[in-house]
């Protein structure tokens, strides 16, 4: 998976410092050969930090590339669920109006334009349930 753009900056600009750190050294005189050993050492630490920031950052755009699509599943099934209600509804309402066109009376048909009335008025409480007992998703947070 590509990296972000911002990711990229960062990387640059790290290895940028660290390859300046790196010339520094080798410029330093012979005589001072037990500082060398240490200024290593703390370059190949801040290379260490380098990849593990990067591969936090990689995790994390992992993780919300999955949340993404979790959401969007979710969605897709809860506006089908919606839409299929809806539908049902809309059925209803033609059948009434069918049956009104051919005669009946609305007393007769009072029973199912109640039908699909309630099924209207239940579509928003199942969005509203379905929301409320959705579990929010756990805090991305960092690794200390």
């Amino acid at each position: 998976m590509p990296l972000p753009w911002g990711q990229y900056i960062v990387l640059a600009r790290l290895e940028s410092k660290i390859d300046k750190l790196a010339k520094a050294v080798d410029r330093l005189q012979p005589a001072q050969g037990s500082d060398v050993g240490e200024i290593n050492q703390k370059l190949e630490k801040l290379l260490q930090f380098a990849q593990q920031e990067m591969d936090e950052m990689t995790q994390l755009d992992d993780n919300i590339v999955a949340l993404q699509q979790t959401v969007a599943a979710d969605t897709t099934v809860v506006q089908s669920a919606v839409s299929l209600i809806n539908g049902i509804a809309q059925q209803i309402a033609d059948a009434v109006a069918a049956a009104m066109a051919a005669g009946a009376t609305a007393d007769e048909l009072k029973s199912l334009t109640d039908l699909g009335t309630s099924i209207q008025g239940n579509t928003q409480q199942l969005a509203d349930a379905v929301q409320a007992n959705t579990p929010a998703a756990p805090p991305v947070g960092r690794r200390p």
